[in-house]
């Protein structure tokens, strides 16, 4: 069975917009990803780190949804993620599930406002760029 999963994705150190292209391209290992959104700045909400760049990407898998998430999980470590840098308000990277197979599970994230923006640019952007990793820094 193909489940469909729309991701918010986002780094507040380093690189940011190289860690996020990373990320994208491991996802791409596991799942077809169908629509990118443009990058988008948001403040750390915990007011502990720096702010965020953040993209949401819509993609399909036949992982199931635990399967998928230990796989976003080994992702988030491989790209730098631990809990030193997390209580030091540092994440070189941070995938969550927002949508599965339509439904919201992660309504926090659903209703920010930059997520929001985010998915909106996300439906309606139907093309899906090329992958690549960028060493620009916004």
């Amino acid at each position: 069975m193909t489940h469909v999963a729309t991701l918010c994705i986002g780094s507040n150190c380093d690189n940011r917009r190289s860690n996020i292209s990373a990320a994208i391209q491991r996802i791409a290992t596991i799942a077809t990803i169908s629509r990118q959104s443009p990058y988008r700045e948001s403040e750390d909400v915990t007011g502990r780190g720096a702010s965020y760049l953040n993209r949401v990407i819509t993609c399909s898998t036949s992982l199931s949804a635990d399967e998928f998430a230990r796989r976003l999980a080994a992702f988030e470590i491989e790209g730098g993620r631990h809990a030193e840098s997390k209580a030091q308000g540092k994440m070189p990277v941070d995938i969550d599930i927002v949508v599965w197979d339509n439904d919201v599970v992660s309504p926090a994230d659903y209703n920010a406002e930059y997520f929001r923006k985010l998915f909106d640019e996300c439906s309606t952007n139907h093309s899906c760029p090329a992958l690549y990793t960028e060493n620009t820094e916004l």
